[in-house]
């Protein structure tokens, strides 16, 4: 009686699998980075057009300046950032957006911390990096 596969076969077949995988596992993780640099650069948009509206309505109506963007802890996770600006805040994680200083924000992409500062009614990002410029 003869067997079903012949150990070279089996061996091809698992070899030629492994090699497929591991293909599109590198496709999927540039994807994935991509997204999620796609979605921090919204974020990043979306925090200094709340700024300039926030900062634009207390001009008109009492001339306070927005001197911080929340009152968080610092390097805490899961407390809400940006709550000055928005209803319902980021959430702070060491994977994402973290504050480190009263007005000091780091945002983690790629292994890499970018620092951001809230400065004069601007969102800055003063790391001299390649990532930090593609956000700008």
């Amino acid at each position: 009686m003869k067997r079903a596969f012949s150990l070279l076969e089996l061996i091809f077949v698992i070899t030629t699998l492994a090699l497929l995988i591991s293909f599109f596992t590198y496709k999927y993780e540039y994807v994935l980075s991509f997204v999620n640099s796609k979605e921090h650069k919204f974020q990043i948009a979306q925090i200094r057009s709340a700024i300039k509206e926030k900062s634009a309505i207390k001009s008109l109506n009492d001339f306070e300046k927005l001197n911080n963007l929340d009152d968080s802890a610092l390097n805490k996770e899961n407390s809400r950032l940006f709550t000055k600006i928005f209803d319902e805040g980021i959430l702070s994680s060491k994977d994402s957006w973290m504050k480190v200083d009263d007005n000091i924000y780091t945002l983690k992409i790629k292994g890499e911390k970018i620092k951001f500062q809230y400065i004069n009614t601007e969102f800055k990002c003063f790391n001299n990096s390649k990532i930090c410029k593609e956000l700008e």
